[in-house]
């Protein structure tokens, strides 16, 4: 996905920032157990700097490499910690609440929407049971694009096939292109359905 948004957006660009993040949340109970029904996750920035040319194995390396880095115990309980430290802060407990809502919305439009150049979600294997399952052919999962975001995917896994969904509030669909190509490049077998007209003058079908 990465590498799809360096070919559509960067590649052959003069864009002076180069740099491509993508926020993903990550699921918490796989290590730290919990029984709370609310979301309990926390969410992990992985970027790239496409300064010079890149390849996709470059790409793929450097991505799992952050990935081996970030999602650790040590490194999300640091995370948490932080997170907790704020809420527990005193003069924070005695803000008024207008002011707290404020100050959290600068923060997050200057150290949050800004970092990030998109969101990628992955909810993983989706399992119904039997006598539902055999009722349902395949499962979408749609994470809406913001206007600091525009462009979202996300991912779900439904009876032995990965269900990839892009969302955006634009029409031009060049990484949704470059994206797809790759897969088949490397051998994946790929059907798109879209409700976008544009999709009938794609080659992949």
């Amino acid at each position: 996905y990465m590498y799809s948004l360096y070919k559509a957006y960067i590649e052959n660009k003069n864009k002076k920032n180069k740099t491509i993040a993508i926020s993903i949340p990550v699921n918490i109970r796989k290590l730290r157990p919990s029984v709370t029904k609310r979301n309990f996750s926390l969410v992990v920035r992985i970027a790239y700097d496409f300064s010079k040319p890149a390849t996709f194995e470059d790409v793929v390396k450097s991505c799992v490499e952050q990935f081996k880095e970030k999602i650790t115990t040590e490194q999300l309980d640091a995370q948490i910690k932080f997170n907790t430290g704020a809420e527990k802060n005193i003069l924070m407990k005695i803000t008024p609440r207008v002011i707290k809502n404020l100050a959290l919305k600068i923060a997050y439009s200057i150290r949050g929407a800004k970092q990030e150049s998109t969101n990628l979600s992955n909810i993983g294997i989706v399992e119904l049971p039997e006598d539902i399952s055999k009722h349902v052919k395949k499962i979408h999962f749609i994470l809406q694009a913001s206007k600091t975001t525009q462009k979202n995917f996300s991912v779900a896994g439904f009876n032995g096939k990965l269900y990839m969904s892009f969302s955006r509030r634009h029409i031009e669909s060049s990484a949704e292109k470059h994206f797809f190509q790759i897969l088949e490049d490397n051998g994946i077998d790929v059907i798109i359905s879209s409700n976008y007209q544009e999709v009938k003058r794609w080659n992949t079908v």
